[in-house]
């Protein structure tokens, strides 16, 4: 069996007796985060402010693609955007921009710091070569109250107080700009290409209507194969991806405050 393509690696759920899970397990749901009471250390109705949270592109292209669920028992299905307490969606895909005119600007001409060390120490031959207009998406909050379910899962949100939830109502998508990132998606986008197969609108979109359904149906048309990839497209591939399906947080910590690196 080959290995899989970006993206689409194995995802290992921690073992029960792990020491990571002696406090419980929860889904952690970027842009949900509340405050949290220094004094008592539960959750306040506050949500969390200014985060700065991004969601990967890997998360985009392992749905696309059909990507597996931890320990390869079913399709992945991203609890932490697609699935509220009520089993509608939080987020919804959709191309366009979540970035200022200048941060997009900055955007377009940004260089690497690798690629700014004097010598060349770093080659730029095997670099992906990642168009700006292949970075254009972003994920919109679609969810209400009853879907919500806060950060920790240890307090409740009192709406109808003055309380803005979540913060931010539109996610962007992690620019794909990092000289590692680029030069590890160059030697495993697979044949056919991960990145631009899944990059397609009509197909994207397609592919989560699917996986959204399926909290509600129980299947999704076509079959995912041993290598994680669904066959009704169809992808193939043999080189391993990261297996990170994640979802970039970089939350502000502080006084009153808990640090929020979202999983999905």
């Amino acid at each position: 069996m080959g290995a899989r393509p970006w993206g689409l690696g194995t995802l290992r759920l921690p073992s029960t007796t792990s020491i990571t899970t002696l406090a419980g397990r929860t889904v952690r749901r970027p842009g949900l985060f509340l405050r949290v009471d220094e004094d008592t250390n539960q959750d306040t109705p506050h949500p969390l402010l200014s985060t700065g949270e991004t969601i990967h592109s890997s998360v985009r292209i392992r749905l696309a693609c059909g990507g597996l669920a931890p320990d390869d028992k079913e399709p992945w299905l991203c609890p932490a955007l697609l699935k509220g307490m009520d089993g509608r969606p939080l987020w919804r895909l959709e191309r366009g921009w979540a970035w200022s005119k200048s941060e997009i600007d900055a955007l377009a001409t940004f260089v690497p710091k690798e690629l700014r060390l004097l010598g060349r120490v770093y080659p730029t031959e095997k670099l992906y070569d990642v168009k700006m207009e292949e970075m254009r998406w972003r994920w919109v909050y679609v969810g209400d109250e009853r879907s919500v379910q806060t950060g920790t899962g240890s307090g409740k949100i009192e709406f109808g107080k003055g309380v803005r939830f979540p913060d931010r109502k539109v996610l962007a998508e992690e620019p794909l700009v990092g000289y590692w990132e680029r030069y590890l998606l160059c030697m495993l986008a697979g044949e056919p290409d991960v990145w631009r197969w899944a990059g397609e609108i009509d197909r994207t979109e397609g592919v989560l209507g699917e996986t959204t359904n399926l909290g509600r149906n129980g299947s999704v048309n076509g079959s995912v194969n041993g290598n994680g990839v669904r066959r009704n497209g169809t992808v193939s591939g043999s080189q391993n991806g990261r297996a990170n399906g994640a979802v970039n947080g970089n939350a502000n910590g502080g006084k009153g405050h808990k640090v929020a690196h979202s999983v999905g």
